[in-house]
Formats: C-alpha cells, sequence, structure tokens
C-alpha cells in the first residue's frame, strides 16, 4: 500500500475549476422560431410560426412581432418561388430562415 506524501490526508480533493458563463446567441430566440409555412390569403402572404414556448401554431405577417417582442418579420423574399426565404430580425441582426426546415 502507497503511504500518501506528507501534509496531504490521501484523499483526492475535487478541483474547483472556474466558472465559465456561456453566452447566449443575440439571435438564439430567431433560431429557435419554427417557420412552417407560408400561405396566401387575399393577396397577402402569411407565415405559419410556432415560437420556442408556445405549443401551437399561428399566423403572423410581414411587421409582426414575435418571440416575446424579441423578433420582426422583416421580409419574405421570392415567396412566389419554390425555395422562399424568411428574413426575421433579432437585436439589430438579419437572419434568413428556410420555410418548412
Amino acid at each position: 500500500m502507497a503511504v500518501p506524501p506528507a501534509g496531504s490526508s490521501g484523499f483526492n480533493a475535487p478541483v474547483a475549476t472556474p466558472a465559465v458563463a456561456v453566452l447566449a446567441s443575440p439571435t438564439a430566440v430567431a433560431e429557435a422560431i419554427e417557420i412552417k409555412g407560408l400561405v396566401q390569403v387575399g393577396g397577402q402572404f402569411n407565415l405559419i410560426i410556432r415560437d420556442p414556448d408556445a405549443s401551437t401554431s399561428r399566423t403572423v405577417r410581414v411587421g409582426d412581432v414575435i418571440g416575446g417582442g424579441k423578433v420582426r418579420i422583416r421580409r419574405i423574399d421570392a415567396p412566389d418561388s419554390q425555395d422562399p426565404q424568411v428574413v426575421l430580425e433579432q437585436g439589430g441582426v438579419e437572419i434568413r430562415r428556410a420555410i418548412g426546415v
């Protein structure tokens, strides 16, 4: 049996590690919003979305604020194409999102 060094109790005490702050992405809410679909009603495009903290989907339009007031729907690029893109804005940063992805 090995003898512990002098001044040691023989037990391995847990080593404290410095706390590291994990910063959330400045666009985390916008990235978490689900863009489920795009519909045209009366000549106006509406998005079907689900907020990260909601249990159901809802429809919104360009200019609406979602994500607990943190995200604005800026525009829909190429709504008539096969691959339209939704541009969301959070904290002054624009985020492009594909529909249904």
